[in-house]
This record gives C-alpha cells, sequence and structure tokens, in this order.
C-alpha cells in the first residue's frame, strides 16, 4: 500500500509526454501516494502525445525553487521527448 507516501514527480513545463506524467501520477493516487508535481515555473505544464501532438496541461503543484527533498520517500521523473 502507498498510503501516506510521499512522491515528487519532476518535469519541465514543455515537452513531457502525456502518458508519462498523467498515467502514473493518476495511478499513485488512486493506491493512496500523495503525489506532487513540481516544475520549472507555476504555469501550466504542457504536454504531448508521441512527442509532437499537443496533450493535457497539467497544473504544477509547485515550482522546482519550492522543492523540499527531505519531505518526499521517492522521485518520479517522467520522460520528454526529443
Amino acid at each position: 500500500a502507498l498510503d501516506d507516501r510521499r512522491i515528487l514527480a519532476i518535469v519541465t513545463n514543455y515537452g513531457v509526454e502525456q502518458d508519462e506524467l498523467v498515467v502514473p501520477v493518476k495511478h499513485l493516487r488512486g493506491h493512496g501516494a500523495q503525489v506532487s508535481v513540481a516544475a520549472v515555473d507555476a504555469d501550466g505544464i504542457r504536454t504531448l502525445v508521441g512527442d509532437r501532438d499537443p496533450g493535457e496541461t497539467v497544473r504544477p503543484d509547485l515550482t522546482l525553487d519550492d522543492v523540499d527533498p527531505a519531505a518526499y520517500d521517492l522521485l518520479l521523473v517522467p520522460g520528454g521527448t526529443l
């Protein structure tokens, strides 16, 4: 069980593959983990589908500057596009 586990996903604000961010975050949250998504800035994260088509825009929970690494149990680094 992932109850009370704190997970940090770090991404850029453009180019992360949609399914590599959205799917694991949804899955982890669905199993009780507290997942925070951090990006370079507070603007929306513009994901891509198939490395080129626009995907969902995801709101980050915090910026990388605001991250306290000691507050998390696991780091998730979703893939991006070339």
